[in-house]
């Protein structure tokens, strides 16, 4: 079968997902959006690639404007262009799309319909909801308005989709809001790949590059948006003094703490940028305890990835989030870490001192994450899962 794989922000388990279809003797093309500046899994053919796999990067005209509404919305639009452009080149049998804004992907879904091309869409958070809870807290009335604009098209992507891959159980009570008919949701939860985050010492080429390799370290990796509080961060390297806190990220909630660290001069937090995927193990592994952040407005409609490469770097988390979220209770259920309520400091830097006074907890906390990512996020037994769908759509 002749597959179209696209993953906005080009995620590792995503590429993953492509070379398991293409060493099943799919012809599988991954298109991702090279201009986003997040980290990205291996989105170039490898030397033991299997012949049916391709990989197409869109680049825009401009820089990407992530941080100015206006100028985002119309280069979201030119990115849908570029993709729908590419399914009518490529005229694939389906198209399973993932994490694209919903300007380019009513785009795609319109080229997709005029071709009569099955679109499978693959549900990694619900946009609308969440964008009109934070343009309303920015800009009142106009954010009320493009909210229910995007949420309305949201509502009609999913109607239009041939299926929906839904990545939590969560989302099926909003999509019965939404009079989506659950006939075509399918739950199938994400994964990090498990093959890239092996479990490694602490002392390794990178903590001795940046100097943790000798101290009790509090790492978080990843985004610090809209969804983030970088706040916590702060106030946790202020609160434990004989430790280092460091982040990995880039954006303004990294330029904020990196203006914190001036102005406040506190010595004992990081920041670096995004790092290459090749020593992201590395990265996990120079942490003692890692760390995950989520806002209350989150609510259920975000699952940090995050948390899932936390898990195979076996240590233990502390996660600052809403207990609703699944990112939460996975934590909880499994028994991998201590969560808190995203607003409460206090409660963040106490659990913080449990894990760091705690050798035993943390070694228990850790083992239960890894167990439970070996056993959950084997990519033959999911590559059969989506392959079923996909020949079924």
């Amino acid at each position: 079968m002749n597959l179209i794989i696209h993953d906005y922000a080009g995620h590792g388990f995503i590429a993953e997902l492509s070379r398991e279809l293409a060493s099943r003797g799919h012809q599988v093309t991954q298109i991702y959006g090279a201009h986003n500046p997040t980290p990205k899994g291996y989105v170039e053919r490898l030397q033991d690639d299997p012949e049916g796999l391709n990989f197409q990067g869109i680049t825009l005209a401009k820089p990407f404007q992530k941080y100015s509404f206006f100028k985002r919305w119309q280069q979201e639009r030119e990115y849908g262009r570029k993709l729908a452009q590419a399914v009518i080149e490529i005229q694939p049998e389906v198209v399973i799309s993932a994490q694209t804004p919903l300007d380019a992907e009513r785009i795609l879904d319109q080229a997709c319909r005029s071709a009569g091309i099955p679109r499978i869409h693959w549900l990694q958070d619900i946009i609308g909801v969440a964008t009109q809870k934070i343009l309303r807290k920015k800009i009142p009335i106009l954010g009320a308005v493009i909210g229910k604009y995007y949420i309305a098209t949201e509502r009609q992507l999913f109607s239009n989709a041939q299926l929906i891959i839904s990545i939590s159980e969560d989302f099926t009570p909003l999509l019965l809001e939404l009079g989506i008919s659950l006939d075509k949701v399918h739950v199938i939860p994400n994964w990090p790949t498990l093959k890239h985050l092996p479990v490694l010492e602490k002392d390794n080429n990178w903590s001795r590059e940046h100097d943790l390799k000798d101290h009790f370290v509090f790492l978080y990796t990843g985004t610090l948006g809209f969804k983030h509080n970088p706040e916590l961060l702060l106030a946790l390297a202020q609160s434990i003094k004989d430790v280092k806190v460091a982040v990995v990220s880039e954006g303004p909630g990294a330029d904020w703490l990196k203006q914190q660290i001036l102005e406040k001069k506190v010595k004992n937090l990081l920041i670096l940028p995004y790092q290459p995927l090749d020593v992201y193990a590395q990265v996990l592994a120079s942490g003692d305890v890692l760390i995950g952040i989520l806002k209350e407005d989150a609510g259920v409609f975000s699952v940090p990835s995050k948390i899932l490469s936390y898990l195979c770097a076996q240590r233990p988390i502390l996660a600052a989030m809403p207990p609703e979220n699944k990112a939460a209770r996975l934590i909880v259920d499994e028994n991998a870490g201590l969560v808190v309520a995203p607003d409460d400091v206090g409660e963040f830097i106490d659990s913080g001192l449990s894990l760091l006074r705690d050798k035993t907890l943390r070694d228990k906390l850790a083992m239960n994450g890894r167990m439970y990512a070996v056993g959950q996020f084997a990519i033959n037994k999911i590559g059969t899962t989506f392959e079923q769908l996909i020949m079924n759509s």
